[in-house]
């Protein structure tokens, strides 16, 4: 947060925080809103663990003046009413909450979410004492310097207070910044047009905490402004004032005004200086000639690289269409942007040249006259690698990362006018205010802010001079200026209007400043709606009508006649004008505006929480015709106005709602994208250009900045270094990028659909074949770029890039061939005719389909006329006579054999086919590799062309095809080397990324061809998931666990394939369950991701629902993801077989069979809480570990190992306690047929613990058996409601007479659980020799949490948390209780801390200690840290789980009772959990045990993968039954832990392991398990002597508890020491 403070002038629109004064014990923030209108409220959460969670907090946390209502997941605080165009919400933090930090966004009624950029509004508290150290450090500085002038600004989290102060002659300037990196200031000096006119940097010098220092001496002269910008050079960001840099306008009269001059001048527009080359000025007369109309400059810069350049404009109506053509000896990219007369840009473009002859360049983009200014303001870049080769070592060679620019400045270009466009003049205003978040990119804030500005604005019309006259005619003053304040007056009164339009507002410029129109939409009741429009039109005008159409459904193109559609109130005035289209006159209201009233007929929907009103008309499209002119008056953008009552905001389907109250914080993408795809006009060249647009919002939104990476080598290589266990994982996890994945899945689909045809690549718009492919290289050169600086979105990128064409500089010659050809073989341009009529169509729209065409030409006349083979060859490009007939420039009849050469025909259409595959064709890869010969290092060369001669991916034989999938491999491995190197160029990735995605579609058509084909050969199957895993890594390297991944194969995948024994199997077998579940959770969310955005755009566009179906699986099916999983169906039976493993695990065995109704679900936790009324069998999806088996259930079959819970773990536990079966399956293809051949019958399952398991179909039982069962049912439902009734009484108050702590020796039955009291047992029974060390412990006794609770210091909060308990209900469903539960853990976790009880804990440890002779508790203890994991684990207590077990075994929270038993946390590098007895053989003879690295919550929690299990008989050795595949380990930190030590496990009927909370006082550091570096698995002799020993210390705690079976956790510490934490008897 930064810190903020403003004079008392109304603020610009935007979003300010400001901290207040407060209450003592509270800090306080002033949430302000400045300029937005409608409805608005603030959608908050709080953070408690970080800054970046989401909880809801209770009033003693946070509140808000006024106060908020509570909405799921979230609180709403209404603003009030503006005062001076303002509204304010008052932020109240207790500061003994803990809380770290606060989110929010604004809801603006009905359906608008406002955020910072892509992400939530977030306030970090522990940043607001730096801002205040900040703000009084420049309070002071500004006290010692009366006299001085002081600047502040807040940009992108960074603080800068600039002072400056004339003296001697002089201006001596002190710079004070907060920011916590190391930056460099870089300064200069500007005149009025604020153009650096010298460069200097100063490394500012640190002062104290983040803030740093750095003073300068400026000599005076005619400059009036420092300008200034921050550099860090760790990252090379530069940081600047919202795009634009800090400009500070210098005290005084210390400039004088004059601006500095612009040192050199474009020259004559046509002729160039004497060193341009004959060859350029020749090839730039010949681009003249075509441009006729275009103003044009020049430039030359003499040095080095001999540039020379020009630039052609030429203005249109709609648009200003730039060609760049440049002399130059090396490939550049022009960096260009819009700027006004001061020269600042407003937004930034990259565009690489294209080559068009020997040192000959050119490059063409297009400006919307919506966003002309006056300068077009560019600079080229050189920042290509060159590649070289000696003696087969490549090398690469940077060209220095340069800028080119006109001597010291950007070169400029003053843009082209057409005598439509209208120029407003810029919004000034004299000092930037400080703005912690703004959103400048709305459409409501810039017209806001002309709004506020509107008496300052002064605006002209092109060709009106200054006597009035316009167009010859004379237009009076006074009713000019009366128009024109009358459109100030409207824009103001535009958000009022938006207000009240609660189902949809639209908002249109019109062309050549025509006016300003809006489309108000809102309800009038349940049943009605009413359409207001409301427009400013230029007098020039006159009267106007309504041009229109009716779109039927929000999804419709085309117009319908409103005469056919009768649920709108049609006014008496209009006419049909035909089929489809009628007009309405607009009603004039005086001085410019125009008015137009519908009433039409609505009806309620449900929109998720909302209850919504939608008219029952689609929407509408319309034009604007003057009564007296013969002229259309659209929209800036050249299209018809459309406006559409979508029925459901895309949105409400993506995304959760904490992410911005709506569902996604790119849900607006969708919308637009729809917008754009609905509208009458569209090609791909616009379609590529809206694309780019939004790349440029994703780079604005999310700070998109080069993120550190790891080498390529680094990141496949085998670390072999000797692992030594710490505190600190060496390979941490990392927080995922959702948000941007997000942005890019949108991106991805929308153009996957342009790619598959389902969206229009023409529909009444016109492209030239060189505008076509300088969009595609604008494109594909930004998504080359991004792919580089956004790691987090590679595949995504990759995926984007690959559905477009290669661009290149053959765009002009698709034009031009064409021509030669007809004109070689005398093929005449007659109108009408087959070849002319494709002529027109390449001229004005070429497409990827003409490539289809161009071949079902060459088939035809190689066939010798055969017409069937030219709409085969058609048919084969899914073109179809309708896509022919539908183009802009129609294909209506067919080919004809010319009388020519054919032969010299065909050739030259083979010729020409190059050039359109050139184009459009990115995915050969003889071509892909032909374009990227001359950037690529020759053995990355050489491997390529052994890929491309070795005949396809058909193959014989297993050898030969595993042959060929190894020459691809050795081709991507050297391609991805590249690609990974931080030096290469981008238009070198971009070549790259697109022969890495061809060949990695070859290695998966290779895989699925040898998956027909049966082998126990393990060598080969090992080999090639090496090479996908490389692959995969190469395109997702922000996912960590896949580097891990890919060390462990590397590390013991070719030794176990050669060994072929049991061990490596199992070995082998747990890797390979490793990588299908990481590539299976990769599937998911591609699949999550990308399935409903393509359903959602493709009903919208009418694709058929079978390929929405398809969508995501033919996306997938040539990606390295789907080979590995074709991979691992070939290794599971391999492996299987020779680890001789059954197929079945019995995680909970029964002894007698069971018989119900099998069912089939998705996933355990999607069940919890239901009641089966009928006895139950589940075959389920993933199981957890976490959940709770449903009433009625017997027995839960699990798909698959990989989403089964550990057999340890607490689900496994209860089951076994209850007589649950729980059995995993092992085999895919047994419960693909169980699910086929059982569901919802009635079946009989028997189980034998050796893992042998059938499934039968039995008869259902009798009628009278059903009656007994019906009667038990009711009678159960009866228990089942009392037991709830008795559960909802709750013990709050009464503390049971207990003291504050107790030590070990103090522990009874009577005042701690099972956990506290079997630890203080076993210490004294166990031999002085056993080795069996234990931790340091004491505990929070039965009752303490009702002592803390009535203690005076919480007098305020029991009585709140009685009243919301007391919601709770025996008939309250699960989804209210966990409301009530939500609300109450928070009062739990906002209970202050009691002196006494502070007091009794510092005194218990400190005895524990003197009699252990060690203060190791003592050492450890952090009162703060301390109080908030004891409330953890109290306010586990009031959760779901704990409700719905104690109802299950008709239970009471009165009879539920919790202790805390404290310990110090054990620095464990391995975690065990032992059964004295096999749970599944009850041989007593035999040790079963599980084993994890780290800390042991991995083990009976719900963590993905299983452990290493073993079992022990006496006296024999240790026998490994499964190596871990766990992804995680827990690093534990130097800290106490509380555990949660309830007398659940005392209450009869009532399984409570698992069900509440454990806390360390320091979180956990979690890190992706390397296997390769864990000496219980690399190292056998290590592993046999400690898992003896492991068994060794179960026994004699066995016989320390009288023989007793146990079931124990202990850990093993860094010096290999065993520790019991706790012991006991054995469910």
């Amino acid at each position: 947060m930064g810190g903020l403070w403003s004079s008392g002038s109304p603020r610009q629109p935007g979003i300010y925080v400001d901290t207040v004064e407060a209450d003592a014990g509270w800090m306080a923030f002033e949430i302000t809103v400045a300029g937005l209108a409608g409805d608005i409220c603030l959608h908050w959460g709080v953070g408690k663990h970080s800054v970046e969670e989401w909880i809801v907090p209770v009033d003693s946390q946070a509140r808000t003046v006024p106060a908020a209502k509570r909405v799921p997941g979230a609180l709403q605080t209404a603003f009030p009413h503006p005062r001076r165009n303002e509204r304010k919400v008052r932020l109240e933090i207790n500061n003994d909450a803990g809380l770290k930090g606060c989110q929010f966004v604004l809801h603006k009624k009905p359906d608008e979410w406002l955020k910072d950029g892509s992400r939530n509004f977030i306030l970090d508290f522990s940043k607001v004492a730096d801002s205040s150290g900040f703000r009084e450090l420049v309070e002071a500085a500004a006290q010692e310097n009366p006299a001085a002038k002081v600047s502040c600004y807040s940009s992108s989290g960074i603080e800068v207070a600039i002072l400056a102060v004339l003296q001697d002659g002089g201006c001596d300037v002190q710079a004070i910044v907060r920011s916590g990196r190391d930056l460099v200031l870089q300064y200069g000096l500007a005149g009025e047009d604020r153009r650096w006119t010298s460069s200097t940097r100063l490394r500012l010098q640190k002062m104290q905490g983040d803030i740093s220092m750095g003073q300068m001496r400026l000599e005076k002269d005619l400059n009036k402004y420092l300008m200034f910008v921050l550099h860090d050079p760790t990252v090379d960001q530069w940081l600047k004032d919202a795009g634009r840099d800090f400009a500070f306008k210098l005290p005084g009269n210390f400039g004088r005004g004059k601006p500095a001059k612009p040192q050199g001048s474009g020259f004559s527009p046509v002729r160039l200086q004497r060193r341009a080359s004959k060859l350029f000025s020749t090839f730039v007369e010949e681009v003249q000639r075509g441009e006729p109309d275009a103003k044009t400059s020049s430039w030359t810069v003499p040095g080095n690289y001999g540039l020379e350049v020009v630039v052609l404009g030429t203005a249109a109506e709609t648009a200003c269409n730039v060609h760049m053509l440049v002399h130059a000896k090396v490939a550049l990219v022009v960096q260009y942007g819009l700027a006004g007369e001061d020269r600042a840009w407003k937004f930034s473009k990259r565009l690489p040249l294209v080559r068009a002859g020997t040192d000959k360049w050119e490059a063409s983009f297009e400006i919307p006259a919506c966003s002309m200014e006056k300068f077009l303001m560019f600079v080229f870049h050189d920042g290509a690698p060159t590649f070289f080769d000696l003696n087969n070592c490549v090398h690469t060679v940077s060209a220095g990362n340069r800028w080119i620019k006109h001597g010291p400045h950007d070169f400029e270009f003053e843009m082209p006018f057409h005598e439509d466009w209208a120029i407003e003049e810029a919004l000034e205003a004299e000092e930037t205010p400080i703005q912690l978040f703004s959103h400048l990119n709305s459409r409501e804030i810039r017209s806001g802010l002309r709004a506020v500005s509107s008496e300052s604005a002064k605006k002209r019309l092109k060709g009106i001079d200054e006597s009035g006259v316009v167009d010859k005619k004379i237009i009076e003053d006074g009713r000019k200026d009366r128009s024109l304040m009358a459109r100030s007056q409207f824009l103001q009164q535009r958000p009022s209007r938006q207000s009240r339009a609660d189902i949809c507002f639209s908002a249109f410029e019109l062309q050549g400043d025509a006016g300003s129109l809006d489309v108000s939409c809102m309800s009038l009741g349940d049943s009605h709606a009413k359409i207001e429009i409301r427009a400013w039109l230029h007098p020039r005008l006159g009267d106007c009508v309504m041009h229109f159409g009716v779109f039927e459904t929000s999804q419709s193109r085309g117009w319908t006649s409103a005469t056919e559609i009768h649920s709108v109130e049609w006014p008496s005035d209009m006419i049909k004008v035909d089929s489809q289209a009628c007009q309405i006159p607009l009603q004039r209201m005086g001085d410019g505006i125009h008015m137009l009233d519908l009433s039409l007929i609505a009806h309620v929907e449900c929109d998720g929480s909302e209850t919504v009103r939608v008219p029952d008309i689609g929407g509408l499209g319309f034009v604007l015709k003057p009564v007296t002119k013969d002229v259309w008056v659209k929209p800036n953008d050249g299209g018809d106005a459309e406006v559409r009552f979508l029925r459901q905001k895309p949105w409400r389907q993506f995304g959760p709602p904490e992410n911005m109250g709506s569902g996604g914080p790119w849900a607006f993408v969708a919308e637009k994208i729809l917008s754009q795809e609905m509208g009458n006009h569209m090609s791909l060249k616009r379609r590529y250009e809206n694309c780019l647009e939004f790349l440029q919002d994703f780079e604005k939104c999310s700070g998109c900045q080069m993120r550190r990476l790891q080498s390529w080598r680094t990141l496949i290589q085998i670390d072999s270094s000797k692992a030594v266990w710490s505190r600190t994982p060496s390979m941490p996890l990392i927080d995922g990028s959702y948000d941007e994945e997000e942005f890019w899945s949108w991106i991805f689909v929308w153009q996957r659909l342009s790619f598959q045809q389902f969206l229009t690549w023409e529909r009444n718009i016109n492209t030239q074949p060189r505008q076509l492919a300088a969009a595609i290289n604008q494109l594909t050169q930004r998504l080359a770029e991004l792919w580089k600086s956004t790691p987090s979105c590679r595949i995504w990128i990759r995926w984007t890039l690959s559905t477009m064409g290669r661009g290149g500089s053959a765009g002009q010659k698709i034009r031009d061939e064409i021509l030669v050809i007809m004109h070689a073989h005398h093929i005449k341009e007659i109108h009408g005719t087959y070849y002319e009529q494709w002529h027109q169509k390449l001229h004005n729209n070429t497409t990827p389909a003409d490539i289809g065409i161009c071949r079902a030409i060459i088939a035809y006349l190689q066939s010798g006329g055969d017409i069937g083979v030219y709409w085969k060859v058609l048919a084969e490009h899914s073109i179809t006579k309708e896509q022919l007939a539908s183009y802009s420039r129609p294909i209506t009849t067919e080919p004809y054999m010319v009388q020519t050469d054919i032969g010299r025909l065909i050739r030259d259409f083979e010729r020409y086919l190059d050039i359109l595959r050139s184009v459009h064709d990115a995915l050969d890869l003889n071509l892909a590799v032909d374009h990227a010969n001359d950037c690529l290092p020759g053995e990355l060369q050489g491997r390529l062309r052994d890929v491309c001669n070795m005949g396809g991916t058909g193959f014989s034989s297993l050898d030969q095809g595993h042959g060929k999938f190894m020459r691809v491999a050795a081709a991507r491995d050297a391609a991805l080397a590249v690609l990974n190197d931080m030096g290469t160029d981008a238009n070198v990735i971009k070549k790259l990324l697109v022969i890495d995605y061809i060949l990695e579609t070859q290695q998966s058509v290779l895989v699925q061809g040898m998956a027909a084909l049966t082998t126990s050969w393990l060598p080969p199957l090992v080999e090639q998931m090496r090479s996908l895993l490389i692959g995969l890594i190469g395109n997702v390297p922000l996912e960590p666990e896949l580097s891990a991944l890919l060390a462990d194969w590397n590390s013991f995948a070719s030794q176990c394939a050669s060994r072929h024994n049991e061990d490596s199997a199992l070995l082998l077998k747990a890797l390979a369950d490793r990588i299908s579940r990481v590539v299976g959770d990769l599937c998911d969310k591609y699949q999550r991701m990308m399935g409903p955005k393509a359903a959602f755009l493709g009903e919208a566009v009418g694709m058929p629902r079978r390929n929405i179906d398809v969508f995501v699986d033919e996306v997938l099916r040539g990606t390295s993801l789907m080979a590995i999983s074709l991979l691992l169906q070939r290794l599971e039976p391999v492996l299987r077989n020779i680890a001789q493993l059954p197929p079945w695990q019995i995680v909970s065995p029964v002894e007698e069979p069971i018989q119900g109704v099998f069912k089939l679900i998705d996933k355990m936790t999607g069940v919890q809480g239901e009641i089966f009324q009928t006895p139950t069998i589940l075959l389920s999806g993933a199981v957890s570990g976490e959940e709770e088996v449903p009433d009625g259930v017997l027995g839960v079959l699990v798909r698959s190992a990989q989403e089964a819970p550990d057999i340890l773990s607490h689900c496994a536990v209860r089951a076994r306690n209850f007589k649950v079966l729980i059995a995993t399956c092992f085999d895919q293809s047994i419960s693909e047929q169980l699910a086929q051949d059982f569901a919802e019958k009635w079946v009989e399952v028997r189980c034998r613990p050796d893992g042998h398991l059938t499934v039968t179909e039995v008869e259902r039982p009798s009628a009278q058996a059903n009656e007994q069962a019906a009667k038990k049912e009711e009678q159960e439902r009866e228990r089942h409601i009392a037991r709830k009734a008795k559960t909802v009484k709750m013990n709050l108050r009464n503390d049971l007479g207990c003291s504050w702590c107790v030590c070990p020796e103090e522990m009874t039955k009577a005042n701690v659980g099972s956990k506290s009291l079997n630890l203080a047992l076993l210490k004294p029974k166990l031999p002085a020799d056993s080795g069996i060390f234990t931790p340091q412990a004491m505990a929070l006794p039965f009752g303490t949490m009702q002592k803390c609770l009535t203690a005076e210091c919480n007098k305020d909060i029991l009585p709140v948390l009685e009243k919301v308990l007391g919601r709770l209900q025996p008939d309250s469903s699960n989804e209210e209780a966990q409301v009530i539960f939500e609300e109450a853990q928070q009062l739990v976790e906002s209970m202050r801390f009691p002196e006494p009880l502070k007091k009794a804990l510092a005194e218990t440890m400190e005895d524990v200690g003197s009699r252990d002779g060690e203060d190791r508790l003592l050492q450890l203890f952090r009162e703060e840290d301390a109080w908030q994991a004891i409330k953890g684990v109290w306010s586990s207590m009031f959760a779901l789980r704990p409700w719905v077990s104690l109802a299950k075994a008709g239970r009471s929270f009165h009879d539920l009772n919790m202790a805390v038993l404290v310990q110090e946390l054990v620095e464990a590098k391995y975690a065990f959990v032992l059964h004295t007895v096999n749970p599944f053989t009850k041989d007593k003879d035999e040790l079963y045990g599980e084993i994890v690295a780290g800390r042991g919550e991995t083990l009976v929690g719900n963590f993905s993968g299983r452990a290493l299990s073993f079992a022990v008989r006496r006296g024999g050795e240790p026998r490994v039954l499964s190596y871990p595949s766990k992804s995680v380990a827990l690093h534990t930190q130097p800290c106490l832990i509380f555990r949660s030590d309830s007398n659940a496990e005392d209450l009869e009927g009532f399984a409570g392991a698992g069900l509440f909370e454990s806390v360390c006082a320091e979180e956990d550091k979690g890190g992706f398990q390397r296997l390769h570096r864990l000496d219980i698995v690399e190292d056998a002799t290590y592993r046999t002597n400690l898992l003896r020993r492991i068994a060794e210390i179960g026994w004699v705690t066995e016989e320390a508890f009288d023989s007793i079976p146990q079931d124990i956790e202990g850990c093993v510490d860094v010096r290999d020491r065993i520790f019991l934490v706790q012991s006991r008897p054995q469910v």
